[in-house]
Formats: structure tokens, C-alpha cells, sequence
């Protein structure tokens, strides 16, 4: 007796959850589809998900939510990235899942290609510079040097900015924080003719040291002033 009870009320659960994933599929709310998430990764145009290739993307709202500013701050949402700063920025380096160049000689080629609307910057740190107008910022991990050339032993981060826009548009940001830090960033665009856009984007940074020198007093060290 014992045993058909236990039948019983299994059944019972059963059609119970079939009842209610029955209604959850016919809810709107769960209908709704994943986005396409176009990249250029092999030098054209295709969705992620048909790109035989590791790679992470970071998309313009991704870098909206999470704060992001400057490429440096990328790696907080692609854990294979890291980027070393250094208080001269030419001693920079850059490297994907742990392979890379050292800084400690900033007269060698980096291994880690950085590339701004496939244009390829000689030294890494050109491209850790401040972010505006960006579409979205792919991280390519591996060699790639098959469709990137060489210095991409390790990896690609490719940042792609916004195209010719279709009507008339702008933005503007301001940021505040601790150690007297204040950036703001603007941008406008719009169309001049059907065939002929243009964008001006401008970003202006500034902020207090973080240390402070015993002996003269001065806190100006490791400061922002871009």
C-alpha cells in the first residue's frame, strides 16, 4: 500500500510541473529570443557564435553598466586579459591567459596586437587610452597572426568606434570620485550629406595623486591630468 501511494503522488507531482512549464513557455516574457552579436574578428562581418575562434566581446552597453573608460579597465570583464600599468605608460604590457611581453624593456614589440578600426598600433600603449564613441571592444585570444600579421602571438584586442551615424545625435557624461577625481566625456554626430557623416568625441580627465612624497610633501604623484 505504502508503494502505490508513492506512485500516486509522484504522478501527481509530475503533471503538476508539466502544467506549469507548459505555462511558463506560452508567457511572453520567456519567449523572447538571445541577441545577435555581429563581430569582425576574421575581417568581416558574421555572428559570434559561427567565429571558429576564443574570443570575448564586450559590447558599448556592457562598458556603459560596468564603467568602463579606458581599455585598461577591459580586463575586469575578460578574465584571460591582463593589463599592467605602470606610472610611465610607455613600461605598460599586455597580456591574454598569462602570455605576453614583459615591460621591463618597453623597446620590444609587444605580443598582444591592439588594433583601433583595424589599425594596428606599434606600441600597446597607444591603445590604452580613453574610450569614447566605441561600439564594442573584441578580446582574441591565441595567435593571429594569420589574418593580423605579426605582434599577435598571444592575442588581438580590436576596438571597433561607432560608424557614420543616420541622424542627428550626441551625448554627454560627467564623473566624480574620491582623490578630486572628475572626467567628462561628449560626443556629437550627424549627417552632412547621405554619403558623408561626421563625430567629434572629447574626454577630459583629471585627478589627485594617491601617494604622497615624505619628503617634499607633494601628492601629486601618480596623478591623471588627460
Amino acid at each position: 500500500m505504502q508503494h502505490n501511494n508513492y506512485k500516486r503522488y509522484t504522478g501527481k507531482n509530475l503533471a503538476m510541473s508539466i502544467a506549469a512549464i507548459t505555462a511558463l513557455n506560452a508567457s511572453p516574457a520567456f519567449s523572447q529570443a538571445l541577441e545577435e552579436v555581429i563581430v569582425t574578428a576574421q575581417k568581416r562581418a558574421e555572428s559570434l557564435h559561427e567565429v571558429p575562434m576564443s574570443i570575448s566581446v564586450v559590447s558599448e552597453d556592457m562598458m556603459a553598466v560596468a564603467g568602463i573608460e579606458t581599455l585598461d579597465d577591459v580586463q575586469a570583464l575578460v578574465p584571460s586579459l591582463n593589463i599592467y600599468s605602470a606610472v610611465n605608460p610607455a613600461y605598460a604590457s599586455i597580456s591574454v591567459r598569462g602570455v605576453g611581453t614583459g615591460a621591463s624593456d618597453p623597446t620590444l614589440e609587444p605580443s598582444v596586437g591592439v588594433f583601433i578600426d583595424g589599425v594596428f598600433m606599434p606600441r600597446s600603449v597607444f591603445g590604452l587610452s580613453q574610450l569614447v564613441d566605441v561600439e564594442r571592444i573584441e578580446v582574441l585570444m591565441g595567435p593571429q597572426g594569420t589574418l593580423y600579421g605579426k605582434n599577435t602571438n598571444a592575442g588581438v584586442i580590436s576596438v571597433t568606434t561607432k560608424g557614420m551615424p543616420t541622424e542627428l545625435e550626441g551625448s554627454a557624461e560627467l564623473t566624480g570620485g574620491n582623490y578630486s577625481l572628475w572626467s567628462g566625456k561628449a560626443s556629437v554626430g550627424g549627417l552632412i550629406t547621405d554619403d558623408l557623416g561626421y563625430r567629434f568625441g572629447a574626454i577630459i580627465r583629471q585627478r589627485d595623486g594617491t601617494m604622497k612624497h615624505e619628503l617634499t610633501g607633494d601628492d601629486d604623484f601618480n596623478d591623471i591630468d588627460e
